[in-house]
């Protein structure tokens, strides 16, 4: 039984005819069908777990960094004010490093008991400026109140008046001022170390961002006119 075509365009071989395919068509699908051999893409330090591993580690650094000067710098819009601590006369638990955040204090407020209140160092202390100890009493004669710092043995010798408390502390944030501490007791050793750790995290960072921009990049690039699509009826292919 002789086969019939559907479209008045074809070619002729005994009874049956074959349809035709359009020109166009085959010219797009030719070079696919061609076997040329890919070149695989080039292994570089940032494939594999190993860079996967140290982009994680660099990015959870500066995370962990960033939420800490967060941490000490927001409550400042509160009216809070931030100290570095430059001794270890609280420790263990205010150690050098860490920043106090501190509310001023109101003599009509009452004694501070138990309470890390900071004031001015007393005349001919040995270290002058600033002090952070704790309020562990209050003398019975004139009020004045006992201050002891929390790795000290003995109280100060001598008492705090409430009118020399400048402010009482109410937040901690620990490691944030370590930089600065380093720094004023000239530790350049652990300063430098800190320096270069922070400037390859984000150099890590950095690359890995880059990487993945260039990656949606590729994926999101159209598709050149050599690359076979599928056929349609309007391609001559009749089923």
């Amino acid at each position: 039984m002789p086969c019939r075509d559907r479209r008045p365009a074809s070619t002729s071989s005994g009874n049956c005819r074959t349809a035709s395919l359009p020109h166009r068509f085959m010219t797009e699908l030719a070079p696919a069908q061609v076997g040329v051999a890919a070149t695989p893409p080039a292994v570089t330090l940032r494939d594999g777990w190993g860079w996967f591993v140290l982009s994680l580690l660099a990015h959870g650094y500066l995370v962990f960094v960033a939420a800490l000067a967060a941490c000490a710098l927001v409550p400042l819009l509160a009216g809070l004010t931030g100290a570095v601590v430059l001794s270890s006369s609280m420790e263990p638990h205010i150690s050098p490093g860490d920043v106090v955040l501190s509310q001023p204090y109101s003599t009509d407020d009452p004694a501070p008991l138990g309470r890390v209140v900071t004031f001015e160092a007393p005349t001919g202390s040995a270290r002058p400026g600033p002090v952070l100890h704790r309020v562990v009493g209050v003398n019975d004669d004139d009020g004045s109140l006992i201050t002891r710092g929390d790795a000290n043995a003995d109280a100060d010798s001598a008492p705090l008046a409430r009118l020399d408390i400048l402010s009482t502390a109410r937040l901690l944030v620990p490691w944030v001022g370590l930089p600065s501490y380093w720094l004023k007791a000239g530790l350049l050793a652990p300063l430098l170390v800190w320096l270069v750790l922070t400037a390859a995290a984000i150099a890590v960072e950095a690359a890995s961002v880059g990487r993945g921009r260039a990656q949606r990049g590729d994926d999101e690039r159209p598709r050149g006119p050599w690359l076979p699509r599928r056929a349609s009826s309007r391609d001559g292919l009749w089923r």
